[in-house]
């Protein structure tokens, strides 16, 4: 259960009505999650030009590419977090539906329990991968170009943002609210909105999810600010 007893709003969007129908029960026996909006893939991006969810479940029985395609239309909606649901025996590219921009993948039939944590864990803003899923982008991120990706992203950031507003980008990254990261740096909440309104523009980024995974792309926490900050 989420702090304070808030609700995480849900879309979810999958080919098949009776795996619908079937999530949309396990769901509901928990208290902080609700499903409220529900359709085919293809039919995802008009509906959430309505209703906007905190985190989208996408899920597909016709194959990676439908699903590719679907997360580059959400993608350019900007629309919340996705969390996909894959069959864990189907030979897919992790990092490619990372790249779409999914914030978490886990298993098409797995158990409620798994799906509910992974649901509030990219409500959250964190990632959320089965274990061997984990290994195998991991094993792949340090053995396929890692560190020069790494210092594209850090590039772009360093180049599109002030070193403070660097520092506001690692503790988004990090899971801090405006209100945290405010006492972190000493300043009004009012001017933390303000940072982090200019680099979801700066970075081209929908929201902080996205910025945040940026940030770590970058790895800003360990690189840290380009030149010491002010305010």
């Amino acid at each position: 259960m989420r702090p304070g007893g808030a609700v995480i709003d849900i879309g979810l969007f999958d080919d098949s009505e009776v795996y619908r129908a079937g999530i949309e029960a396990v769901l509901a026996t928990e208290a902080d999650i609700k499903v409220t909006v529900s359709g085919k893939v293809h039919e995802a991006t008009a509906q959430l030009r309505h209703v906007r969810p905190q985190v989208v479940l996408l899920g597909s029985v016709r194959g990676h590419d439908q699903v590719l395609t679907a997360l580059g239309r959400l993608r350019r909606m900007g629309t919340p977090p996705v969390l996909l649901l894959i069959p864990a025996q189907e030979r897919i590219s992790l990092h490619g539906l990372l790249e779409a921009g999914a914030l978490g993948i886990t298993d098409r039939d797995g158990g409620a329990a798994a799906l509910a944590h992974a649901v509030r864990t990219v409500a959250s803003g964190g990632w959320s991968l089965p274990a061997q899923l984990a290994r195998t982008v991991v094993t792949g991120y340090l053995r396929g170009g890692a560190r020069e990706h790494g210092n594209r992203a850090l590039q772009e950031v360093r180049e599109r943002l002030t070193p403070r507003q660097q520092e506001v980008l690692t503790l988004m990254s990090e899971g801090m609210t405006n209100p945290e990261i405010a006492e972190v740096l000493s300043v009004g909440t009012a001017t933390v909105k303000d940072h982090v309104q200019t680099i979801l523009d700066r970075l081209g980024t929908p929201n902080r999810t996205l910025a945040a995974r940026l940030a770590w792309e970058a790895q800003l926490a360990t690189c840290g600010p380009a030149t010491p900050s002010g305010v």
